[in-house]
């Protein structure tokens, strides 16, 4: 058999579930028993040659795309040939998915409303899915099962102190396809007639040596027309509701206080809600910490992701220059902007000159694109869709279907890491109740595709 020219014919088809082979072998130099068959690497059959006849024989299928056949002189393992044949039995296999889920609510009548509940399904291997419904408390208030095929599902909801519901979709005896929602509860009313403190914040207005001052803030219902600020051991004043927000200056800034301020009705002093918001540090403030850049390629171009980790006071913005135009204006929620598209192998170098409003201080960054390799890129994404922040509970969740290696990091403004979650997937809460308050960066690593999203959040 030569290895130089072989000539070979080949057929393979489908029929109750084996295949069918067929080939005509031809060589040079051949012994005058046999060639042996190899598929996989295994031996599989002994054939005798038969000058001028084919041969044919089943398989039984193996779960692979393609075979991979090597025919050896049964007299000379040195005389081979080798081919791939595509496997015709083989069915790519699609894992049950679960996607796009609606919550939708009526209105709320004497004290109960309807749920409906619709979503995609793919790959799946049961015709029913479970469905688990919990309040904020995360005590299941309904559970059930129904089958895909009458979707949409719809179940009465009788009202509950919940302020929202976290509903849990997965497919029956199997835990790993589920998908998870939130939806307000449009029965939840605050108590009526009980006075009512609720989501207070503290911002830093201004910060200088090592004084500064804090603007207070908070929702109120059925309460007195005055209240006191108290922390630290300290009672800031009573103050009037009409007053609101209230600053309060002249606090000391020693970067090692951990501040809290808390709200007391002057008339119930049961009445009461605060914040943490942690220690002060005036340089802190008005700073960039960190200017991370992300390239990708798109075609022979490149575009860059620019991520501006930084702390401004309030009132106060960072204007960006690229080569000494202005391009764009940060503020404390917007800090991405994007640059390009460059030629790929330029040697232009890039100067981003950010300009603080409040104190006239400039940085400049410089991105030589010449470093830039072409051949290789991380592309950036949007997770503010997947990830989803809850304040309240100080939790993260993924709320979408991912699917691959993800990796979930949390990381402080001087880019320490403060959590890190490896193989997230969707529903998986990641609690961050332990970490002090401030300003922290989420980051979403698709490890596959090698991609990464970014998101800021504020703990407090």
């Amino acid at each position: 058999m030569s290895n130089d020219n072989p000539r070979f014919w080949r057929k393979s088809n489908k029929k109750n579930g084996l295949i069918i082979t067929e080939w005509l072998i031809d060589g040079e130099n051949i012994s005058e028993v046999g060639y042996d068959i190899f598929i996989n690497g295994e031996l599989q059959l002994f054939v005798e040659y038969e000058e001028g006849s084919g041969y044919d024989f089943d398989i039984i299928p193996l779960f692979t795309e393609f075979f991979f056949i090597t025919v050896c002189d049964n007299d000379n393992a040195d005389c081979c040939i080798d081919w791939e044949v595509e496997n015709p039995c083989y069915e790519v296999e699609e894992g049950c998915e679960l996607s796009n889920l609606i919550l939708e609510s009526t209105e709320c009548i004497d004290g109960e409303f309807t749920l409906t509940i619709d979503f995609d399904y793919s790959g799946n291997t049961n015709d029913f899915y479970d469905f688990i419904i919990y309040d904020q408390a995360n005590e299941i208030i309904a559970q059930g099962n129904a089958p895909f095929a009458q979707l949409p599902f719809s179940i009465e909801i009788a009202n509950t102190e919940s302020e929202y519901f976290v509903v849990s979709i997965l497919e029956n005896d199997n835990d790993d396809c589920f998908i998870t929602g939130e939806i307000e509860n449009p029965c939840f009313e605050p108590p009526v007639g009980d006075c009512f403190i609720d989501d207070v914040t503290a911002t830093v207005t201004a910060c200088e040596g090592n004084i500064f001052d804090v603007q207070i803030d908070f929702e109120y219902d059925n309460s007195s027309d005055q209240f006191s600020i108290n922390g630290n051991g300290n009672n800031y004043g009573t103050f009037s509701d009409a007053d609101l927000p209230i600053t309060l200056t002249g606090l000391e800034a020693d970067c090692d206080t951990e501040f809290e301020f808390v709200i007391h009705d002057v008339n119930e002093n049961d009445c009461t809600a605060g914040v943490d918001y942690g220690n002060v540090c005036c340089e802190d403030f008005n700073s960039i910490f960190d200017i991370i850049i992300t390239d990708f390629i798109d075609q022979d171009f490149i575009n860059i992701d620019i991520n501006v980790i930084i702390s401004l006071l309030n009132g106060c913005d960072l204007e960006v220059y690229m080569n000494g135009d202005l391009y764009t204006v940060l503020t404390e929620q917007s800090t991405n902007f994007d640059i390009g598209p460059f030629e790929c192998n330029t040697d232009q170098v890039v100067v981003l000159t950010f300009v603080n409003t409040c104190t006239n201080e400039s940085v400049d960054f410089e991105i030589d694109i010449s470093d830039i390799d072409c051949t290789t890129s991380v592309e950036s994404f949007d997770i503010t869709d997947v990830v989803i922040w809850n304040q309240a509970q100080k939790q993260l969740l993924v709320n979408q279907s991912i699917n691959g290696s993800y990796n979930l990091q949390v990381l402080n403004i001087d880019g320490r890491l403060v959590s890190q979650n490896n193989q997230v997937q969707q529903g998986q809460v990641v609690d961050l109740n332990s970490i002090h308050p401030g300003l922290y960066i989420v980051r979403l690593i698709d490890e596959d595709k090698g991609k990464i999203g970014l998101m800021k959040i504020s703990v407090y």
